[in-house]
């Protein structure tokens, strides 16, 4: 195959444009830094390594790291132990539950064609049909349709 008239990346076609409309590949780039084989490293496929060296304005930047580890692991068996323990699972539920469950109301309120407006505890939705909700669920949905078109890659 003519490698001017492919992708480097991922053999398609090139269109015209900058990137290739298959992977994303910048053609630039991709010209640069040829295609090499598949154990090869990062840095031996043209890949670069970026560190942001903010070890200046930490105090211990091992400390940091072991933290920001941890940080994840500890807050999810924080709110398994909150769950079965029944200690506060009120609150969860009110703070993550029911914004959810009204937000449903809401959204099948929407696709019906009502202004339903939903807030803690009630979603508030006229007795009539508007047009505001429709039109901007519509816009909504094509944005991202759209969006979608625009962005897709082959997997």
């Amino acid at each position: 195959m003519d490698s001017s008239s492919n992708c480097a990346w991922c053999e398609h076609s090139k269109a015209a444009g900058p990137t290739c409309s298959n992977c994303g590949a910048d053609y630039a780039k991709a010209d640069i830094a040829p295609v090499t084989a598949a154990g090869a490293s990062a840095a031996d496929k043209g890949f670069t390594k970026v560190v942001i060296d903010d070890s200046a304005s930490v105090a211990d930047p091992n400390l940091e790291e072991r933290i920001c580890i941890a940080a994840m692991p500890s807050m999810l068996a924080f709110a398994f132990l909150v769950q079965i323990s029944g200690f506060g699972s009120s609150e969860q539920s009110i703070v993550f539950g029911i914004p959810i469950h009204e937000l449903g109301h809401a959204t099948v309120s929407w696709f019906c064609g009502f202004n339903a407006v939903p807030t803690l505890w009630k979603t508030f939705s006229p007795a009539d049909r508007g047009i505001a909700a429709s039109v901007v669920l519509f816009v909504a949905i094509a944005a991202l349709a759209n969006h979608g078109r625009q962005n897709m890659k082959n997997a």
